[in-house]
């Protein structure tokens, strides 16, 4: 029976959610008058209609052209450089066969979100060998308000997907497929390269050494572990080869290694350039004085932000210590570099926020439990339709 489950509940779960979004999204963009796309000359430019126009927004957008027509680069301005190589070359591969790039990019992240889905629940009942909170995490990550990027053609579920792959890999000490699954995440996304700190503190735990006991004698020395298994871990410090490829790409292409980093625009403030709070005091005077189209993204992306960092504690005392110094650098990242506008986003894929959020949810013994079962399966399915209904409307979510 768990056997079954195993399999049921994550593809259950995915096809209750998925469909709610996809019908939501059917719905919505079926209902808006002629004209009111704002890039509808785009959309015809790549002969979609009706259905798959509906999904042709904001980032779709750059991944559709990347597809399309290949790279192009112009410095300090927004352009397809931006956006990592691995998932539009599936979508050019497939666009033949499902008949449009939009098409081919929906089933890419169906798969893939499947598979993450299938995985996570996998890992989870390994963490904790509590089938309840293996599938709240599975329903906890889909119900999440930017689940509907799993669905649209982004690169969230497909990064998802890689991550559990290579932790997966690292639990069963193939380090070789945990380098490969982490070189091709760190070319589908630039926080892919962050893997190496998730993988690399599961190499070191399956070689005896602990971070929570890294000060008792009887575990070797961090140096020592390294010397004698350095086979192995020189293949964990592979995994950021597929952001160092992209970069040779580039300097080969645009004469800079450094293009992906210069293709983004950011919001006009002089703080927002300061890590930290200063990303944070930036884009709340953005948002302030009026200059920012949608006000409410930076108060949802800093919501994310605080959803995120109150898991850590009980990360530490619960889960691997992988899960924490890998959540910790997965937000520090965008606190560091910003904006926060997408922040929203970049947590859906921290897998084990989710996981201690669903451990949460499921405690036998405390009375409080079922109150944040509900309380997060309320206020998540409320943000997850609107975020839904924002995001085919052409409004910004994340």
């Amino acid at each position: 029976m768990q056997n079954r489950d195993a399999w049921v509940t994550p593809v259950g779960i995915y096809a209750v959610i998925a469909g709610l979004i996809i019908g939501l999204a059917t719905f919505t963009g079926a209902s808006m008058p002629e004209g009111y796309n704002s890039n509808a000359g785009y959309t015809e430019a790549y002969e979609l209609e009706g259905f798959w126009s509906y999904w042709m927004r904001w980032d779709t957008e750059w991944y559709v052209e990347v597809a399309q027509e290949g790279y192009d680069y112009i410095p300090n301005t927004s352009s397809q450089v931006g956006y990592f190589p691995v998932y539009p070359l599936l979508m050019r591969w497939l666009a033949p066969i499902f008949g449009n790039p939009i098409a081919a990019g929906m089933v890419i992240s169906s798969l893939s979100i499947i598979g993450a889905l299938l995985l996570l629940y996998r890992i989870v009942l390994q963490d904790t060998e509590r089938e309840a909170v293996a599938r709240r995490s599975v329903l906890y990550i889909m119900l999440y308000p930017a689940a509907l990027f799993f669905i649209a053609p982004y690169t969230e579920s497909l990064f998802l997907l890689l991550s559990l792959a290579a932790l997966w890999a690292a639990r069963e000490k193939k380090w070789l497929w945990a380098a490969i699954f982490g070189a091709i995440a760190s070319a589908t996304r630039v926080q892919g390269f962050l893997l190496i700190a998730l993988v690399g503190m599961e190499w070191l735990n399956a070689h005896g050494w602990c971070l929570k006991r890294q000060s008792d004698k009887s575990y070797p020395t961090l140096l020592s572990v390294i010397r004698e298994h350095w086979q192995s871990a020189l293949l964990v410090t592979l995994i950021p080869s597929g952001l160092v490829a992209y970069m040779a790409f580039q300097w080969v292409q645009f004469g800079t290694p450094f293009a992906f980093i210069n293709s983004h625009t950011t919001i006009a403030s002089d703080l927002s350039n300061i890590p930290f709070l200063g990303v944070i005091v930036g884009e709340i005077q953005w948002t302030l004085r009026g200059d920012n189209p949608d006000p409410w993204i930076v108060p949802l992306g800093i919501s994310a932000l605080i959803f995120a960092l109150v898991t850590l504690r009980a990360m530490w005392r619960k889960l691997p210590e992988s899960y924490v110094v890998y959540t910790a650098m997965m937000i520090l990242v965008p606190m560091w570099t910003g904006p926060l506008y997408s922040m929203t986003r970049f947590v859906g894929v921290m897998f084990p926020v989710f996981i201690v959020w669903a451990i949460w949810g499921a405690q036998r013994k405390h009375k409080y439990s079922k109150y944040v079962h509900l309380t997060y399966i309320t206020v998540a399915l409320l943000l997850l339709c609107l975020a839904t209904l924002f995001h085919i409307r052409w409004l910004f979510v994340a």
